[in-house]
């Protein structure tokens, strides 16, 4: 057996350190702030985990860069800390970059780590891929894992434009969640957590859904001013507090978001 994937799957489990490391920043040691998907993810996990309840099988999909894989590490610190089960994680890009294919490292792991096959399993587990397009036979790898592997919980990141167009035998079992980029509210809450040691800044809650209603379904213009009104207030006392944010003029704040 190669010594490479021998070494790789040995080091699949995840620990409590290693979860701390992904999940906060180098410099100000705060954890990342989690995003408005995070509840979903949190959602599927526990249905899951607590009830038999489906989906068991989410991919990320969406741009590089957009916090697919903090959102992975972030349900796998939710999981470990609530349920102590067994996770383990792949790297799908490092196996590529030592030529490995999925398929055989997932055979390997049974035999080695796990000592059973999938369809012998008894207990949960949890199996994160990370960058799971990587592996050009990734669709076909994973219906079958899904399908031997009845007690896992599975979770994996992905390119938008591949994840959205594997098989039609993969997607009755995979639910995907579209990761975009930050929302403004996002955006200004994660930067005021990480400037302000922890302290985050976010508008009145429901202020977003309430707008949009407004903006979207008023019958008629002179109802939709006349509510916008009403909520005048509240949308003046977010700008107010975060127009001054880090020094900033609302403008760079604006800027930087499009950025």
């Amino acid at each position: 057996m190669d010594e490479n994937l021998k070494y790789y799957l040995e080091n699949t489990m995840v620990s409590k350190t290693v979860i701390e490391s992904r999940l906060t920043h180098p410099i100000t040691k705060l954890r990342y702030p989690t995003r408005l998907v995070f509840d979903v993810l949190r959602k599927y996990a526990k249905d899951f985990l607590e009830s038999g309840i489906e989906p068991r099988f989410i991919s990320l999909a969406g741009l590089r860069g957009v916090g697919k894989t903090t959102l992975l590490w972030q349900t796998a610190n939710y999981i470990i800390s609530n349920y102590k089960i067994n996770t383990y994680f792949f790297n799908v890009n490092t196996l590529r970059n030592l030529d490995i294919d999925l398929h055989i490292a997932l055979e390997e792991f049974q035999r080695i780590i796990l000592k059973k096959r999938f369809n012998e399993l008894t207990e949960t587990i949890i199996l994160l891929f990370d960058e799971v397009h990587d592996d050009e036979n990734w669709s076909r790898t994973l219906k079958i894992l899904y399908d031997e592997a009845r007690t896992a919980f599975i979770l994996c990141t992905g390119s938008s434009a591949l994840l959205l167009n594997q098989t039609a035998d993969l997607t009755r079992r995979m639910r995907i969640e579209k990761i975009y980029p930050f929302k403004f509210i996002e955006f200004i809450a994660a930067k005021s957590y990480l400037e302000k040691n922890g302290k985050m800044i976010v508008p009145i809650k429901g202020l977003s859904k309430n707008l949009k209603e407004i903006l979207f379904y008023s019958d008629s213009s002179n109802y939709a001013y006349s509510q916008l009104k009403d909520l005048e207030i509240n949308i003046q006392e977010y700008f107010d507090v975060i127009k001054n944010l880090n020094s900033n003029s609302f403008k760079d704040l604006l800027q930087g978001y499009i950025n």
